[in-house]
């Protein structure tokens, strides 16, 4: 006998295929109910703020995966020499630097200004059989549901498109997280904005926290995060005056957050401010990284203790 869930998922695999649904199924059978159950096939709740706060409670450490972004190769955006690679190295190293001093966190640095650590490394030169498979199966899974109606394509802030080498690491780090009981993922980047004199600073200032659209199945967590985050780091900085961004932005289209649903742990892509800005320049830059960072810490126990 067929429970409403095992209907769901196979008239789910048949539509989204373009199937014509099977006889077998119950005259019962409805086609609109489907369509409002088929997100949660797909898109199940990967976790949850209650599950997360439930391991913080047992004592068990929580594992954070700390993403400084770019490289040497791909450094990112830059102004009067000073590479955002570098800038994203040294919060990185700031904040794995604070939270290994907290028992009840186990930071892992994906990279320092020297490099990515080795197991990383590594990850990337040899997990390429599995890795790209696994973003065409979720892209696939993604564009048949959009195509259909049964997702909504949300538009939001305009980014670059990531180089193939970019996209690729930023893909096997989805999936490293996935396999290695990652239970938070931060990105740290600083944001730019478009303009003729690139000597000179530009329109828009202040910090955003991007995180997963909606839909997406670490959606519901990884906003509870961002807004613990960002009620820390409005102590020191400002929210974003770019009119799509603010504190929080959702996002749909960033690798980073889980684009196609790559990403299971919860997940917030911090722009710590635009990188023209004044207080990222000069010898203070050092004191102020430390400050953000012990920032980031408290919004991120805050989100276990609140």
């Amino acid at each position: 006998m067929y429970r409403f869930g095992q209907i769901v998922f196979t008239a789910a695999l048949l539509i989204v295929s373009g199937s014509a649904l099977s006889p077998l199924l119950p005259s019962s059978f409805s086609l609109e109910r489907v369509e409002r159950g088929l997100g949660s096939i797909f898109f199940v709740e990967s976790t949850t703020t209650t599950a997360l706060q439930k391991t913080y409670d047992s004592g068990e450490r929580i594992r954070v995966l700390i993403v400084p972004g770019h490289d040497d190769v791909s450094f990112g955006t830059s102004y009067k020499g000073m590479r955002e690679a570098t800038l994203n190295a040294e919060l990185g190293e700031a904040l794995a630097f604070v939270l290994s001093s907290d028992p009840r966190f186990e930071p892992v640095l994906v990279r320092t200004e020297t490099g990515y650590a080795k197991e990383f490394a590594e990850y990337f030169e040899k997990n390429d059989k599995n890795v790209r498979p696994f973003v065409a199966e979720k892209k696939k899974i993604m564009k048949d549901l959009l195509r259909s109606g049964m997702l909504e394509k949300e538009e939001g802030v305009i980014h670059n498109d990531a180089p193939d080498d970019v996209a690729y690491r930023l893909y096997s780090l989805n999936m490293w997280a996935n396999e290695n009981g990652v239970d938070i993922v931060i990105h740290i980047h600083f944001n730019d904005y478009p303009r003729k004199a690139r000597s000179k600073p530009g329109r828009y200032s202040g910090y955003a926290i991007y995180v997963p659209d909606r839909q997406y199945s670490n959606a519901g967590p990884s906003r509870d995060l961002a807004v613990s985050i960002a009620r820390r780091l409005s102590e020191r900085l400002t929210p974003s005056t770019h009119p799509q961004e603010g504190a929080v932005v959702p996002d749909q289209e960033l690798i980073a957050v889980g684009s196609y649903n790559t990403l299971d742990p919860a997940v917030a892509l911090i722009e710590y401010g635009y990188i023209y800005e004044p207080r990222f320049q000069g010898e203070k830059r050092a004191a102020l990284f430390s400050d953000l960072a012990r920032l980031t810490h408290e919004g991120l126990r805050d989100f276990f203790t609140e």
